[in-house]
């Protein structure tokens, strides 16, 4: 994981996530994704792709995407639990030369 919270005390009621930028190597195959993930201890509870795969096909954003804000409507809020934790994760290509650059930052409520 790029980064991990703290273990959770009680419910959540909504997550932000932004990034000042976004991006990958800028050629080959696009595969560059940034994930939210719930853990309990060592299980996946769920796993959410914040913007999309980088320069995919279906990938509208460009460098600078926009603040995601996830409630108690979306898996990743609801299904938190005391002692669960959040992870971002992030995946490239194979290989060598594949880099992903952002700034992420997020904010829990509860």
């Amino acid at each position: 994981p790029a980064a991990r919270s703290k273990e959770l005390l009680g419910t959540v009621n909504s997550i932000e996530v932004s990034a000042k930028t976004f991006r990958d190597q800028g050629i080959g195959y696009a595969k560059s994704k940034v994930f939210l993930t719930l853990m309990c201890g060592k299980e996946v509870r769920v796993r959410q792709n914040i913007w999309g795969t980088y320069r995919g096909k279906d990938y509208k954003h460009g460098k600078h995407p926009p603040a995601i804000s996830y409630t108690d409507r979306d898996d990743i809020v609801s299904q938190a639990k005391p002692g669960c934790f959040y992870q971002m994760e992030y995946e490239v290509g194979h290989g060598g030369g594949h880099r992903i650059c952002t700034g992420s930052t997020w904010k829990i409520w509860s």
